[in-house]
């Protein structure tokens, strides 16, 4: 669901949250997106780490992903859309069963990037139910992950203690645009 439309031919940062445990949310949205508007690319951007992990490497190439450098994003931007997944491994580690959380305090390196590149804008993404289809453990590996900037997380937790996602419904909802430089407020 989407507030507004998205103009063709801009250049948007997709901020997606929350990361989850696994973002199932976002690998669907961007099968999805590529669907939708093959016309208009959106260029998924994720953790450098992932690169060095075999045949996980490939599924990631596969959808279009690119390692989540500035300079990257810099570089994707110039040919279309660009999605990040903003609370990153931190994120990972923040998950209730009872509540929906994101880590978005200290993360403005996206909107740096923003306003560096000429972004058309930065479009919020959430993924309703992202959140409680797996959980991470044990989290006080949370600051060792971060550290070295890859998760080490011993288990996955889903449906009957498995790490198979819980049968639940994700909704995707992007709210308006935000332009950066260009306040509607003032």
């Amino acid at each position: 669901m989407f507030e507004e439309v998205l103009e063709q031919d801009k250049k948007y940062i997709m901020a997606d949250f929350p990361h989850g445990s696994f973002p199932i949310g976002q690998v669907t949205a961007c099968t999805m997106m590529q669907t939708l508007f093959p016309e208009d690319p959106i260029y998924p951007m994720v953790a450098s780490s992932v690169f060095y992990i075999p045949l996980w490497r490939h599924v990631v190439s596969w959808l279009g992903a690119r390692p989540a450098t500035r300079d990257n994003c810099k570089s994707q931007l110039k040919s279309g859309s660009i999605a990040i997944v903003v609370g990153g491994i931190a994120e990972m580690f923040m998950l209730d069963e009872y509540k929906e959380r994101v880590k978005l305090l200290g993360r403005k390196g996206f909107a740096r990037i923003a306003l560096d590149s000429d972004a058309d804008g930065i479009v919020p993404v959430y993924y309703f139910g992202q959140s409680r289809l797996l959980y991470l453990g044990p989290r006080w590996l949370s600051k060792v992950s971060r550290k070295i900037r890859v998760s080490l997380a011993f288990y996955l937790i889903g449906r009957w203690g498995l790490p198979v996602p819980r049968p639940l419904n994700l909704f995707m909802a992007a709210g308006a645009c935000l332009c950066p430089g260009h306040s509607t407020y003032s």
